[in-house]
């Protein structure tokens, strides 16, 4: 099966620029969001999974909502009706920013634009030759100074083969991929267990902010602890039942160099 991770290899390996196929034609849009999907292959692969892009372009100083914890707000969604046998995959999202408005309102945010990563998976059964039309609702709150529902419909066509080559949108998913959070290195990062804090250290971090899941524990005041400008951050939890924790979401680091990274931390109590 042709894994996004087998994929972002194979963009890089390959040098890929352009490999024939068309760039996709923009969904309807509001004023203040522009939703188009991005195919990386020419065609579905019976049995193999078909990398996909949801690409949200917004309106100057307009925001997305994450999907985690926010103290405002509703992230997209995609509804997908899929044809007997085929299947989507969860979407995956990029690190957001915080975002703190008046009133002490945070919230974890997308400005400019952001891009969501979906696997579709063809059934082995599939024929090659034929399209199948898989029609899409996406559905987004999208602020500014005030907030705005939107949604768009999507009839997504795809065409199955035997085998697909790369389009030239290919080095936009290795983009996107690089985007997505992922498992902490074993050993890279520490955490410190207290009555009622957790410390987190990643040494060489100059900077360090931490974007809670919705299931993550209740922390005392993410606005204070939420970010830092060290190696060192402390999140200062609420106790419930069997303790504090856990300690779940992403862990936004920045380096020397000015590079970022982003890892999922997902640690019950004591680690």
């Amino acid at each position: 099966m042709m894994t996004l991770q087998r994929i972002l290899a194979l963009v890089f390996l390959l040098g890929v620029a352009a490999c024939g196929g068309q760039a996709d034609k923009p969904a309807p849009s509001t004023e203040r969001v522009i939703v188009t999907p991005v195919a990386a292959l020419t065609a579905a692969v019976p049995g193999e999974s078909y990398p996909l892009l949801w690409q949200f372009d917004l309106a100057d100083g307009w925001h997305l909502y994450w999907k985690g914890r926010n103290d405002s707000g509703f992230p997209p969604s995609l509804k997908l009706t899929l044809p007997d046998g085929w299947r989507a995959g969860d979407l995956q999202w990029p690190a957001p920013e915080r975002y703190l408005s008046a009133g002490d309102i945070l919230d974890h945010v997308y400005h400019d634009q952001l891009t969501l990563l979906q696997d579709i998976t063809a059934p082995a059964t599939a024929v090659p030759g034929t399209e199948v039309t898989i029609p899409v609702r996406l559905d987004w709150l999208i602020c500014k100074d005030e907030c705005v529902p939107g949604h768009t419909e999507v009839a997504l066509k795809l065409r199955v083969a035997a085998q697909a080559d790369f389009t030239p949108e290919a080095p936009r998913l290795a983009k996107a991929l690089a985007s997505v959070p992922v498992q902490v290195p074993q050993g890279s990062y520490e955490l410190t267990w207290g009555e009622a804090s957790v410390t987190v250290k990643v040494p060489s971090a100059v900077k360090l902010a931490f974007f809670p899941d919705t299931d993550c524990g209740l922390l005392v005041d993410l606005i204070a602890d939420g970010a830092a400008d060290a190696e060192t951050l402390t999140l200062r939890f609420r106790a419930g039942p069997d303790g504090i924790g856990p300690v779940k979401g992403v862990l936004h680091q920045e380096l020397p160099d000015g590079r970022t990274r982003n890892w999922l931390i997902n640690q019950a109590f004591g680690g």
